[in-house]
């Protein structure tokens, strides 16, 4: 029997833009002696670096800024990086459950999953009904080898969108 590996679906959504993502090395040129064209990952890093070092006042702009450019390192495998945006995300604004959900995530790729489940509890906490949280959880739950944990949270995530198709798979697994 094939094993499957679990597959949340922010890591989905990086893994597709680094397999569109052009393959090449910083140096690489074109025959014209152009760079070819940077990723769209690196372009958002860019362009959320820029938007952080203009700052301002509004505390929403930023905290969106560091949580995109967190996404955008996490697509390219950055995720001490993009726990460092996500925490500075958090900073400017602790009530939004996403930050909390997207540094689990970065947690668990870095195979940190104690600090990705109490993440997404806390993600849970400011929206229990956050089927997307309860599935990395869920996820967590199976790599620290609490399948019962496991099942509760992809039987909730379930529950709340009955069409969450990545909740039935990890459940089935």
């Amino acid at each position: 029997m094939p094993t499957f590996a679990r597959v949340s679906a922010p890591v989905l959504v990086a893994v597709l833009l680094a397999a569109t993502a052009p393959a090449r090395a910083d140096h690489d040129m074109d025959p014209a002696g152009r760079a070819p064209p940077r990723s769209e990952a690196q372009q958002e890093i860019e362009r959320t670096t820029a938007l952080i070092q203009k700052g301002g006042s509004a505390r929403d702009s930023l905290s969106d800024a560091y949580n995109a450019r967190g996404v955008a390192r996490a697509a390219l495998g950055d995720y001490d990086g993009a726990i460092d945006d996500y925490d500075a995300a958090i900073v400017f604004n602790p009530g939004e459950p996403i930050y909390y959900n997207n540094r689990g995530n970065a947690f668990a790729h870095v195979k940190q999953c104690a600090a990705a489940v109490e993440d997404y509890g806390r993600a849970l906490s400011l929206r229990p009904d956050y089927p997307i949280a309860l599935n990395n959880r869920g996820n967590c739950w199976m790599a620290l080898g609490k399948p019962a944990r496991a099942e509760l949270d992809y039987n909730l995530a379930i529950a709340f969108d009955p069409a969450y198709a990545l909740a039935f798979y990890n459940r089935a697994y």
